[in-house]
C-alpha cells in the first residue's frame, strides 16, 4: 500500500470475512479507518485481530452506522486486521489514510 489513501467496498454475510488486512509494509503506518455499514438493513459486527468476528459481539454497526478510529491526540490508529460479519448479505464502504 503506497502512501495516501485507499477506498474500497467489501461484501459481506453470515460468514466472517477479513474487510481490513494487518499493515505489513514496514514503515508504513494506517493513520485513519472508517468503516460504513452501507447497508440499508442488515446489521454489521466488526472484531479486531486474527480472530472471526461473531454477530452481536464486538463493534456493532446499525444499517448505515460507522466506526472512525484515527491517529490523534496520543492515540495510534489500530495497524492489525479487522474482521467482519453480517446478519444478512449487506457491504461496507472501507476507507484507509497512510503515512
Amino acid at each position: 500500500m503506497a502512501q495516501g489513501t485507499a477506498n474500497r467496498l467489501v461484501t459481506i454475510g453470515a460468514t466472517s470475512t477479513e474487510v481490513v488486512p494487518a499493515v505489513s509494509s514496514s514503515g508504513m503506518r494506517r493513520t485513519q479507518l472508517i468503516i460504513v455499514n452501507s447497508s440499508a438493513a442488515a446489521n454489521a459486527t466488526i472484531a479486531k485481530g486474527e480472530v472471526s468476528a461473531v454477530i452481536n459481539q464486538g463493534i456493532l454497526l446499525l444499517p448505515n452506522g460507522s466506526y472512525v478510529e484515527a491517529t490523534d491526540g496520543g492515540y495510534d490508529c489500530w495497524q492489525g486486521a479487522v474482521q467482519a460479519i453480517a446478519s444478512a448479505a449487506g457491504t461496507l464502504s472501507i476507507v484507509e489514510s497512510f503515512i
